[in-house]
């Protein structure tokens, strides 16, 4: 396996992050096989309209399987953070058939909170998670399980990965497709992208850089929010995600030589290279990943778009992990971020100290949101 070079020495700051995102290109098969595997799962997504929630990450996750979802099977699909189901959600929204509810932990107030209003409404409810015997599995009548993905630090990077190719392996197979021949060579291309991203994650590692953007479009372009986020949460950076054409509209004011932009690039390569070129003309300093020789990174030009969106997600990954390290930061350990988020769903609060990586925050089981 690849390491990634990094700055983490074998037991300091970023050590078990640099691990965990190295691991992933070896996870991924076992991933494909669990969702091909998932029949359950499967039978729930053709038999209506499904709504997938999460939260954070898990939210991200959750948007670019709904999007996965419609391009592949004929029931509808949409996505709704969990916290919004919990807090506000809407009397005149649709009525899922099955709910698909994200979570690493399983032990997520606002997704269990989510779960128990749509299991109240009679939605069937299923979990993709890499925590077995967690509070969210033992509510649902079936758990897509991860467990050999979860990870020792705090910002999710193989669990989200594992999660979304295990729920993609779903989604392909109730279709009728090769979800194994789909993700065929994914292992190789994480690995090559891993061992051809140090000189950018070193440029991006760069402090006189304030801000990054992640641009893409199709299922890039949705999980572009989850590739800033890894940079936000291990960098302290201000990174925000967009789909590629919208950065033209307004976000491109931002752009000048304090500023980088991360182009994960698809099916829509000229426009991507366009938006590209467009802002590197103000000054900032731009990086592209996709299937093309004009790229930063070339990935295989005959892999299919979903493999290429997950391995991209590994650049974002590597490139949040080396610029915390640059600001002496400790990527395993973000501060004020926790591995999961228990609350006390009467008054929204965190049970002062109390660890919440360590589940040991109050549930009230007794609660029912009205």
């Amino acid at each position: 396996m690849t390491e990634p070079q990094t700055q983490a020495a074998s037991h300091g700051a970023g050590s078990a992050t640099s691990a965990e995102i190295a691991s992933q290109p070896g996870l991924w098969p076992r991933a494909v096989e669990v969702g091909v595997s998932a029949t359950a799962l499967q039978h729930e997504l053709t038999r209506g309209p499904t709504l997938y929630v999460g939260c954070g990450s898990t939210a991200h996750l959750a948007r670019a399987l709904a999007f996965a979802h419609r391009r592949s099977l004929p029931t509808f699909a949409w996505s709704e953070a969990a916290s919004e189901i919990w807090l506000a959600s809407d009397p005149q929204s649709p009525r899922a058939h099955t709910v698909v509810a994200v979570s690493r932990s399983g032990e997520t107030t606002e997704t269990i909170e989510a779960c128990r209003r749509a299991g109240r409404l009679g939605s069937t409810l299923m979990a993709v998670t890499a925590s077995p015997n967690s509070p969210l599995s033992e509510m649902c009548t079936e758990s897509v399980v991860v467990d050999f993905a979860s990870e020792e630090s705090v910002v999710q990077t193989r669990s989200f990965t594992s999660m979304l190719l295990a729920s993609l392996a779903a989604q392909l197979t109730a279709a009728g497709s090769n979800a194994s021949a789909v993700f065929e060579g994914i292992s190789e291309m994480g690995e090559e992208v891993i061992k051809a991203a140090p000189d950018m994650t070193e440029q991006l590692a760069d402090l006189s850089l304030e801000s990054v953007f992640v641009l893409g479009s199709g299922l890039n372009g949705q999980l572009a929010p989850e590739a800033a986020l890894k940079i936000k949460e291990m960098s302290a950076t201000f990174a925000e995600g967009f789909p590629v054409l919208d950065f033209r509209h307004g976000p491109i004011s931002l752009a000048d030589q304090r500023t980088a932009a991360l182009v994960l690039c698809g099916t829509s390569l000229a426009h991507e290279l366009a938006v590209a070129a467009d802002i590197e003309a103000c000054g900032a300093r731009v990086f592209t990943v996709g299937p093309d020789p004009r790229c930063s990174i070339e990935t295989p030009r005959g892999a299919s778009e979903v493999s290429t969106a997950v391995a991209c997600l590994i650049v974002s990954q590597l490139a949040g992990l080396r610029r915390g390290l640059a600001k002496g930061l400790d990527p395993d350990a973000p501060l004020g971020v926790h591995a999961h988020v228990e609350l006390n769903p009467t008054t929204g609060q965190t049970p002062l100290g109390e660890d919440t990586r360590q589940g040991t925050g109050v549930l009230a089981d007794t609660y029912e949101q009205q």
